[in-house]
């Protein structure tokens, strides 16, 4: 019963390490900026002509 919890507590140690190191975030809060209408070629791209998306995609 200990070991469990003891694995239990080390992988979220674990996890909580591997989340906070991996954070792409910028320290001064902003954002990165993208060009929409090269995604939405990409998009077209890879899932075909007829890829119709959940929102309006507005350029």
């Amino acid at each position: 019963m200990i070991k469990g919890i003891k694995k239990i507590a080390i992988m979220f140690v674990v996890m909580v390490l591997v989340t906070a190191c991996s954070s792409n975030s910028k320290p001064d809060g902003e954002s990165k900026t993208i060009d929409l209408a090269k995604l939405h070629t990409e998009i077209k791209e890879a899932y075909g002509e007829d890829y119709i998306p959940s929102m309006e995609l507005q350029l």
